[in-house]
């Protein structure tokens, strides 16, 4: 049973660890702690077949470049003080903008406009 063990908000990921945990108990299936951001990179390397990539990983929380070498992830260079992400969303705020479905969706549609 694969779980999100981080990053991110405390509450969420202590309900789906917790969730998990019990259903491997039920099932007596193995435990598999999940790391969020490495996850959309792995996704990425299965769908390219990219064996060693070098990735501009941008979220909420994160603007990272990170490179794949001798068999781990490693941050090559990262934002000093705000992810892209989280700029994004202070912009929707800032312009009033509606968090549904997603302050970046708004930010976009205003753009196109």
């Amino acid at each position: 049973i694969a779980y999100t063990a981080g990053p991110g908000m405390g509450a969420p990921l202590a309900v789906g660890a917790l969730s998990a945990r019990t259903l491997a108990l039920l099932w007596n299936k193995p435990l598999v702690p999940v790391n969020h951001c490495i996850a959309h990179i792995e996704m990425g390397r299965l769908v390219t077949g990219c064996s060693n990539p070098t990735v501009l990983y941008v979220s909420g929380g994160n603007t990272q470049v990170i490179g794949y070498s001798e068999g781990r992830y490693r941050i090559l260079g990262e934002t000093l003080d705000m992810a892209i992400g989280n700029c994004i969303d202070r912009v929707a705020r800032l312009l009033h903008l509606p968090n549904d479905p997603a302050p970046g969706f708004q930010v976009e549609q205003m753009a196109l406009k």
